[in-house]
């Protein structure tokens, strides 16, 4: 069965209005350095091992040169998100649930930033 990370980037990718923004620019861990934004980057946080269900936070780091882009972005991953139960590509997700969310930025050009973070509850 593939992992946790590869089922919810297939779910994110059933948000048009998201693919639309940032294309196929949803990558592992961090965003090559020849990436054009916006794109997103994801990365589990933490994985507490349990027998039958999985629980781990998956904090999503957004990235744009426009703020109300980031905006967008983050409205579009929520809706998508939270408070989703279901199947996808075979694996039964009980729950997501949100947990965190903050800004930042980097300068020189200003690049706006968004991180979101979700716990996911699923069946192993």
């Amino acid at each position: 069965m593939e992992a946790i990370e590869e089922t919810l980037l297939s779910l994110l990718n059933t948000n048009t209005d998201l693919i639309a923004i940032v294309e196929d620019r949803i990558k592992p861990v961090e965003l090559p350095l020849d990436c054009p934004l916006p794109a997103i980057s994801y990365t589990i946080v933490s994985d507490p091992r349990h027998q039958i269900a999985g629980s781990p936070r998956i904090q999503y780091s957004l990235f744009s040169y426009s703020y109300p882009e980031i905006v967008e972005m983050s409205e579009q991953i929520k809706l998508t998100f939270e408070g989703f139960s279901g199947v996808v590509n075979s694996r039964t997700i009980i729950r997501i649930y949100p947990e965190n969310s903050y800004d930042s930025s980097d300068s020189d050009p200003i690049i706006f930033q968004r991180v979101l973070d979700f716990r996911i509850v699923y069946i192993r």
